[in-house]
């Protein structure tokens, strides 16, 4: 009986759609990262469901849970009339692509590989954003886009004059996860973040973006700085600390996820190492 009446209900939103999809847009983002560029872009209006890992900004609180990325909970999507899904690639999207797409739903994957990438997202939601706004509204987006990367390209011109003026670029180990050890190569986006706040990546030579390494390559690379990543890392009891510098009161998420605010954990960063500098 549940499952007729969930169809008669998915067959009538499907009827309506047409009609919905002449209204402002409503969209889904099954990612934190893409949430918070809509949140920057001023989108939040239009967001009618997000990811269970979302958790910033605290607003993002009030909004509808709809599953992630790798559970897609096709009910909700359907309940809250989606327009626009903003998602990671995932195969448990791949698998519902053509069936959301045959619904009218747009699915638009986010998946920035370096900082660049990052930008390129912001512009990418904002436009797919603005094809569905009214003419004022797109307006508003699209210079609220030009601002942010205004200020965007203003903040790394002077992280790149600040790192021109740092002498020796200390050797920085990135701690994602402890169980097992877990880092980043220069395939990722948190390796150009280390270099551009003016630190040197130890495993900068692992032509892989994330993986597993033992705590005993880990101490022959020598690094003089740990960038704990790890949400209430007990460095006491940690073989890998000794005298060497800890970072372990930045926010993880400000690095991890691929958005604006790693901007801000960059410069946090770069100031650790001007400090450790002068020592």
């Amino acid at each position: 009986m549940r499952q007729r009446i969930y169809l008669v209900l998915l067959a009538i939103i499907l009827v309506v759609r047409p009609i919905l999809s002449s209204v402002e847009p409503r969209i889904i983002s099954l990612s934190p990262a893409s949430t918070e560029i809509l949140f920057s872009l001023g989108l939040q209006k239009y967001i009618v469901g997000v990811s269970y890992l979302d958790n910033f900004p605290p607003e993002v609180k009030k909004i509808s849970r709809v599953g992630d990325a790798y559970s897609i909970n096709l009910e909700k999507i359907f309940q809250v009339r989606a327009q626009i899904i903003f998602s990671p690639p995932t195969n448990v999207l791949r698998q519902q692509e053509n069936f959301l797409k045959k619904q009218g739903i747009e699915i638009v994957i986010i998946d920035p590989k370096n900082l660049g990438d990052i930008l390129h997202s912001l512009s990418l939601i904002s436009k797919t954003v603005s094809l569905r706004q009214k003419p004022s509204a797109r307006k508003e987006t699209e210079a609220r886009r030009q601002e942010l990367l205004r200020s965007i390209s203003a903040r790394i011109k002077k992280i790149e004059q600040q790192r021109q003026r740092i002498k020796k670029h200390p050797k920085i180990f990135v701690l994602l996860s402890d169980q097992p050890y877990f880092t980043c190569g220069k395939n990722s986006f948190l390796n150009e973040a280390v270099e551009l706040a003016g630190g040197e990546n130890i495993f900068s030579d692992v032509d892989q973006a994330y993986f597993s390494v033992s705590p005993e390559e880990i101490i022959k690379r020598k690094p003089e700085i740990i960038l704990v990543l790890v949400p209430n890392y007990p460095r006491k009891s940690s073989r890998l600390t000794g005298q060497k510098l800890v970072i372990d009161n930045i926010n993880p998420d400000i690095f991890v996820r691929p958005t604006l605010r790693i901007f801000s954990g960059i410069e946090s960063l770069q100031k650790i190492i001007i400090d450790y500098e002068k020592e």
